[in-house]
């Protein structure tokens, strides 16, 4: 963080991607390892969370410390987990690796795979931004602007795609921002192919025109 933001101007704005105690589970060992963490021994699963939890707090604390403007967060479980399994397990401790980043300037929370409901649960998060993929969940940014409590929303830009954007996806766009206003956030609803190439970034970037 220090190195780049040598690199960049004093305006730029400078996030770092964290994943939230949750989301490092299902990241190293797969999306069975999260119901089967929270159907075994639960005071091993809370003992495992907290200490991520406190790694995570940390490093976001770091990260701001040496430069950073705020935290990009990924959250996962909600889509494999009960609603009750993810009250215990997730939300306690997406807050507490958030508290790392609590006087950052921007916190934005990036809803990992399929959202199809629940979304009342993060309009109390310390965040001003939460996004995720209208690919994979059934709820679209418009409906979940109206549970967030006037956060504002990010995406509109569709992740499964590697060409440049079209007239399909500019009128998306259009219509949303017609919708939701300056409370909407132009980006992919998740992490854009590997492979796409500068002319279709570029092509993408200027959506937000």
């Amino acid at each position: 963080v220090e190195l780049v933001r040598r690199e960049l101007d004093s305006d730029d704005v400078l996030l770092v991607t964290l994943f939230s105690p949750l989301a490092l589970v299902g990241l190293w060992c797969g999306p069975a390892g999260l119901p089967e963490m929270a159907e075994g021994d639960r005071s091993v699963a809370h003992a495992v969370l907290w200490a991520l939890a406190g790694a995570v707090e940390g490093l976001a604390t770091a990260c701001c410390a040496a430069g950073a403007d705020g935290v990009y967060y990924s959250c996962w479980g909600q889509d494999v987990l009960s609603s009750d399994q993810y009250a215990e397990f997730g939300i306690p401790y997406d807050l507490a690796g958030l508290r790392g980043a609590a006087g950052a300037e921007f916190r934005l929370l990036h809803l990992h795979g399929a959202v199809d409901g629940g979304l009342e649960r993060y309009a109390s998060y310390p965040v001003q931004v939460v996004g995720w993929s209208e690919v994979e969940g059934s709820i679209t940014l418009g409906e979940g602007a109206r549970t967030l409590g006037g956060k504002f929303v990010m995406g509109g830009i569709r992740e499964d795609r590697s060409g440049p954007a079209d007239a399909a996806a500019q009128a998306h766009i259009d219509a949303l921002m017609k919708e939701l206003g300056t409370r909407f956030v132009v980006a992919p609803g998740c992490s854009l192919p590997d492979g796409i190439g500068d002319e279709a970034l570029a092509s993408l970037r200027a959506l937000a025109g």
